[in-house]
């Protein structure tokens, strides 16, 4: 199994001795798993049909339409080829005729005895060949999500170089930021080397550990790597993804919030931006 798209197509055309069987499989994304059949007056057990796409999609929304269209040689099966017949043949023929052919078309019509019918494929035929059509747009999806996972791995390495070049600014940061507390104690009258008070050295501490902001670039950088692994699983992984931004957006916004330096908010919106786009990308992922 490899990751896949939500979005997905697949159609199917079988001829077969009853006539011309179409089908066409469309998914689109969605929270969950929607399926929607569209057996066109085929006797098909639809819970079967339910099932079969069950199988093979475990989340979006899937539409799966079949449709007959009988052979030439069918002749009045249908209840429209029917009536085309008796329209042509009708005319100019006696009132007798007339109403003979009207009594045919009623019976068709209310599905009496002396109706025919339009002969059928079996259960078993439909549903193998919705099986294939199945796994046309499954491939269709495989491709779709292979596509997207190439952009997550680009965008991904961008935001790692992102936490680095943010890895590198930090120290020149909290250096900056312990040179103006000393310039403001100094300008406080508090000497260089006194014995600071409790209340003021709590304040001092506070200030200090908001300068710094490793913790945050080695938790991006956990979920940096939790994300290429998780694009790699054997399993669906949108919702996963999903969490994963939102993990990455927290902490880009906590590196925001403890600093006053322009360079490092603009990264962190550089951040924020690549991590929206994988968003974006993971919400059609199965």
């Amino acid at each position: 199994m490899s990751v896949c798209s939500m979005t997905g197509f697949g159609r199917l055309l079988e001829e077969l001795p009853e006539g011309r069987l179409s089908i066409e499989v469309r998914t689109l994304n969605a929270r969950g798993r929607e399926i929607t059949v569209h057996a066109g007056g085929l006797a098909v057990p639809e819970a079967e049909l339910r099932e079969l796409a069950s199988g093979r999609f475990s989340r979006g929304k899937i539409d799966v339409s079949l449709r007959l269209e009988p052979t030439a040689d069918a002749g009045f099966d249908t209840v429209t080829g029917l009536i085309e017949g008796l329209r042509a043949r009708i005319a100019g023929r006696d009132i007798l005729l007339q109403e003979t052919l009207l009594a045919r078309l009623i019976l068709a019509l209310e599905g009496g005895p002396g109706s025919r019918r339009t002969p059928a494929p079996g259960p078993d035929r439909v549903l193998e060949a919705v099986a294939r059509a199945c796994e046309l747009a499954l491939e269709h999806r495989r491709g779709e999500g292979a596509r997207m996972v190439a952009a997550i791995h680009e965008v991904t390495a961008r935001l790692r170089g992102l936490v680095d070049d943010l890895a590198a600014a930090a120290p020149l940061f909290a250096r900056a930021q312990r040179e103006r507390l000393a310039a403001r104690l100094t300008e406080a009258g508090v000497p260089a080397g006194a014995v600071i008070e409790p209340p003021l050295a709590r304040e001092l501490a506070v200030l200090a550990d908001r300068a710094d902001v490793n913790e945050e670039l080695a938790r991006l950088r956990t979920h940096l790597d939790r994300l290429i692994e998780t694009l790699t699983a054997d399993r669906p992984i949108g919702r996963e993804v999903d969490f994963l931004c939102q993990e990455l957006v927290r902490e880009s916004n906590t590196i925001g919030s403890k600093s006053a330096d322009a360079g490092i908010a603009a990264a962190v919106i550089r951040l924020k931006t690549g991590i929206e786009q994988i968003r974006e990308l993971a919400a059609n992922l199965e």
